[in-house]
This record gives C-alpha cells, structure tokens and sequence, in this order.
C-alpha cells in the first residue's frame, strides 16, 4: 500500500481570474486536510507551478520535475486538487496514465474513492478529462470572439506600457540570481522556493 505522496500544485493565470478556489493556497490547504484525516499516509514535497496552462505537459517545468521525482522514488503516490490539474487535454491524460503516472496511485481530491488504475477508475478519469478540454476549447472561442468585437470597436488591446522582464535593475537582479542557480544545477522548484524565501514578488505582487 502507498504511504508516502507527493502534491502537485497548479494555478494558470484564467483559474486565478474566474475562480478564486483553484488558487494555490486554497488547493495546498485542501492537501493538508486530506493528510490530516489520513494520518498513516505522509505528505512528502509540495510541487508549486504558478501560471502554468493546463493545455499540454512540456511547458510545465515543476510538473516534469515533479514526474521525475516520482520516476526515481518508485512506490510514491501523487496528490491533486483535481484532475484538471494534471491537464486539460485527453490526450496527455491518457499518455500520462499510460507512460510516466502507470502503476503510480493518484489522489484526486475531489475524486478521493475513485482508484483510476482500474478500468472504471480510467472511464471516471476520461470522462472528466473530456469534459475539460471541452470547457477549455470553448473559453478559447468566447475569449477570441471577444477580443475581435473589442477590435472592431478600435478598443486597443494589450498593454503597450508593459516593458520586458529585465528592463530595471531589480528585475536584472532576479534574473542574475535565477541564471546563478540554474547554473549551479538547481531546479526550478527550488529556485521558486528560494525567491518566495527571499521576499521576491512578480509585477502582480504575488
């Protein structure tokens, strides 16, 4: 029986706008209860990815690290707040579940008694990752369709006063100190971990 789990954490720059649960502190507060009510199971790294699409798996740099991690401590099980979490496409869902999540046991939270190693645990987990991409493609259309009324009424879109990352010394400072530790071989979680612990904000002050 699995024991020890590692959680996965993701919020995209969308869930943070239209849904104030699936940010990070509520979804880590989420894992705490659950291992607080299963206390013969222990909660051993917290992966953190901020900003992140849930659209495809290679542009998720915290996510891969934390499927290398269950890659090299074989028997670790993995917790999310829900499926979506793993990813709104169906095909990643079931390539996951097929290569790099095969023979892991996956919590999802709001799924806590569905095991998706199991043939009816794999229908529940394809049926919602459906419905995922679904929801997702259809924000897409609403978003674009948007957008062009706005164009179409000469509203400007974007933000032209947004310079690039690295333009003032403090953020020259980041990424000196960001380009240090990647040198040094650290990993992008724990580069994250070590800028949170120095007081480090991005320009949306989180």
């Amino acid at each position: 029986m699995t024991k020890n789990f590692v959680a996965y954490v993701r919020i995209s720059k969308m869930d943070s706008q239209r849904d104030i649960s699936l940010g990070a502190v509520s979804q880590i507060e989420d894992v705490k209860r659950f291992f607080e009510a299963n206390q013969d199971l222990s909660l051993v790294k917290v992966f953190i990815e901020d900003g992140a699409s849930g659209k495809d798996i290679q542009n998720r740099p915290i996510f891969l690290e934390c499927l290398d991690y269950l890659k090299k401590n074989k028997g670790t099980g993995l917790v999310v707040k829900n499926v979506t979490r793993l990813s709104r496409n169906i095909g990643d869902v079931v390539n996951l579940f097929n290569g790099p999540l095969s023979g892991v046991k996956v919590i999802a939270l709001d799924m806590v008694s569905v095991d998706f190693q199991t043939p009816n645990g794999m229908f529940i987990l394809l049926t919602f990752a459906n419905f995922a991409q679904y929801e997702k493609s259809q924000i897409g259309i609403r978003t674009k369709h948007a957008l062009s009324v706005l164009k179409s009424q000469g509203v400007k879109l974007g933000n032209p006063a947004l310079k690039p990352y690295g333009e003032n010394e403090k953020e020259k400072n980041v990424l000196g100190i960001i380009k240090g530790m990647l040198d040094s071989g650290y990993g992008f979680n724990a580069i994250a971990r070590s800028l949170n612990e120095r007081g480090f904000v991005n320009r949306a002050g989180n």
